[in-house]
């Protein structure tokens, strides 16, 4: 558990970029409940077979909502992996400065290939932890 507010704590810095994007997925999801609620609605009142007329606001809802679904989705990616590259960046700049204070010295037993590769095979494990 402790590893796990670590782990946040590079976070903290870009705190309004977690909330617009927690806030775009919100807007995403009620475009989506907005969208199935109006289609649901045109389609029961298509098989009425009224005029047009009386359901072009249906008609709009649903091209809105479905456009903007896109868009909200869109933006809500953008705006968390910006968050999720940053924080990855923050982690192996940390990483990177950890190892270099030991270095040489504490490094003599480790082979420098093999050292990388477990180093930077962590972060990547961590890629995913932040966008989700």
């Amino acid at each position: 558990m402790k590893i796990i507010w670590r782990l946040l704590d590079f976070v903290k810095p870009f705190t309004k970029e977690v909330l617009l994007s927690v806030l775009i997925g919100v807007a995403t999801i009620g475009a989506g409940i907005g969208m199935m609620g109006t289609s649901a609605y045109l389609i029961s009142m298509a098989a009425l077979h009224p005029s047009i007329a009386e359901l072009q606001v249906a008609i709009v809802g649903v091209r809105f909502f479905g456009i903007s679904r896109g868009v909200f989705r869109y933006l809500e990616r953008l705006v968390s992996h910006s968050v999720n590259l940053k924080v990855l960046t923050r982690l192996r700049v940390w990483i990177y400065e950890g190892a270099e204070r030991i270095a040489p010295a504490g490094l003599q037993s480790q082979r420098g290939g093999d050292l990388l590769n477990r180093l930077m095979a962590d972060v990547e494990t961590l890629e995913n932890f932040y966008v989700g």
